[in-house]
C-alpha cells in the first residue's frame, strides 16, 4: 500500500490496484472522495460555462485538443462514471445482489464505449480491466458458489450460517469474497453430510477453505466437528485459524493437544465445543476414557493425510482414523480427509476407498 500511495495514479488506477488486492476498506476512500457532491457541482458549472461559448464535441476531440480544460472535465467524469459503479459493486458483495453487480458492470460497458470514442486510454484500461474482473469475480464469489438453499442435506438453519460466513469473509483486511478454481470441484460437494472425501490439493492452494465449508455444514446441522492434526505445532496453528473463520459466528473452537493424557477440563472441552482440534494421541486418550464424547460429532476432519505410513507417528495416526472407521456409529460421522501429497493411480484409489467406503 505504501506504493500505491507515493504512486502517481488516478483515482480510478488507485481503485483498480485496491480491488485486485481485495482491499474493499481501502477502496472506499477514493469512491467517497470522487463522488463528493461538490466535485459533480463543479463540472456542470464547467460543462455549462464552455457550451455558452463553443461546440463541446468535435470528431477530433483528442487527436488536436483545442480545450485542455474541457478534457479534464471529460476525464473526471469517466472517473466519477467508474467509481460511482465500483460503489454499486461493493454494495452488490455486501448483499449478494446479482442485479446489482449486473448494473455496475453496464454502467462501466458505457464508460468503456465513452473512453474508447474519445481515445481517452488510461480510462478506457480501467474500465476494460474492471468489467472482467468483476464478471470473474461475481462468477466465483460465495454468493454464486454456496447455494442460499441447497438440497436436503444441509439442514434448514443454512441460510443463517451461509449469510454469517460471507459477512465475516468479506470484512477482513484482505477481502475473502471467491473461491479459488482449485477450490471449486471440492466446494460444490462440501455441502453433501453424507459425502465423505479425499481433498488433495498442493500446498497454499486452498484446502483449509474447503474443510471450513465442511464444517460450516456440518455445524448448520447441529453437530460438532472434530479437526485431527498429526503435529501438536500444526494443531496450534489449525486452532487459531478455525478460531478466525467460526468465532464471529459465535462458534467455540478448543484444542486437546498437550503432551500427556487427558484431564478433565480437555473432556469437557470435547463434550461443549462446536469445534475440537486435536492430535490423534489425544483423540485416542479421551475416546478410550469415554467412547460416547464423539456421539454428537457429525465430521471428522483429518489433516495431512500423507502423513500415514511406516514409522511409530504415522501408524498411531492410522490405526486411530481406522477405529474412527470400526465405529457402529461411522455411517453417521462424515470423514474428509486433506493433503497435500498422495500417490497416484490405483494408490490413491486405494486410500481413498479405504477413508470413503472402509
Amino acid at each position: 500500500h505504501e506504493g500505491l500511495n507515493e504512486a502517481n495514479l488516478s483515482v480510478p488506477e488507485r481503485a483498480l490496484a485496491f480491488l485486485m488486492l481485495r482491499d474493499l476498506a481501502a477502496l472506499y476512500a477514493p469512491i467517497s472522495v470522487e463522488r463528493d457532491t461538490a466535485s459533480e457541482d463543479a463540472m456542470i458549472a464547467h460543462l455549462a460555462g464552455e457550451s455558452a461559448g463553443e461546440d463541446l464535441v468535435s470528431d477530433d476531440i483528442l487527436d488536436e485538443p483545442t480545450d485542455e480544460p474541457l478534457l479534464q472535465v471529460v476525464d473526471r467524469a469517466l472517473a466519477d462514471n467508474f467509481t460511482a459503479a465500483l460503489a454499486i459493486a461493493l454494495l452488490a458483495f455486501e448483499r449478494g445482489d446479482e442485479a446489482l453487480i449486473g448494473s455496475a458492470i453496464e454502467r462501466l460497458k458505457m464508460g468503456l464505449s465513452s473512453a474508447a470514442e474519445l481515445n481517452m486510454v488510461p480510462s478506457w484500461w480501467c474500465h476494460r480491466l474492471t468489467i472482467h474482473l468483476l464478471n470473474d469475480l461475481w462468477s466465483s464469489s460465495f454468493h454464486v458458489r454456496l447455494p442460499a438453499a441447497p438440497d436436503g442435506s444441509v439442514a434448514e438453519g443454512w441460510g443463517a450460517y451461509r449469510e454469517l460466513f460471507i459477512a465475516s469473509l468479506l470484512r477482513r483486511g484482505r477481502a475473502e469474497i471467491d473461491l479459488w478454481p482449485s477450490q471449486i470441484d471440492a466446494a460444490t460437494r462440501a455441502l453433501d453430510l453424507n459425502d465423505n472425501m479425499v481433498v488433495s490439493l498442493p500446498t497454499s492452494a486452498g484446502k483449509t477453505r474447503v474443510a471450513e465449508l465442511c464444517i460450516l455444514a456440518c455445524l448448520a446441522a447441529g453437530r460438532r466437528v472434530v479437526f485431527v492434526t498429526p503435529l501438536r505445532a500444526l494443531s496450534a496453528q489449525t486452532e487459531v485459524t478455525l478460531q478466525r473463520t467460526f468465532q464471529p459466528l459465535g462458534k467455540t473452537v478448543s484444542s486437546l493437544y498437550a503432551a500427556i493424557g487427558v484431564s478433565d477440563v480437555d473432556e469437557d472441552f470435547l463434550r461443549e465445543s462446536d469445534i475440537i482440534v486435536a492430535t490423534p494421541e489425544k483423540l485416542d486418550f479421551a475416546l478410550r476414557n469415554d467412547p460416547d464424547l464423539l456421539d454428537t460429532v457429525g465430521l471428522v476432519v483429518l489433516d495431512e493425510g500423507h502423513m500415514i505410513g511406516l514409522t511409530e507417528r504415522e501408524v498411531r495416526y492410522e490405526v486411530q482414523i481406522q477405529r474412527l472407521l470400526r465405529r457402529s456409529d461411522a455411517k453417521t460421522r462424515r470423514i474428509v480427509c486433506l493433503s497435500a501429497i498422495l500417490p497416484d493411480g490405483d494408490q490413491l484409489q486405494d486410500f481413498t476407498s479405504w477413508l470413503t467406503g472402509d
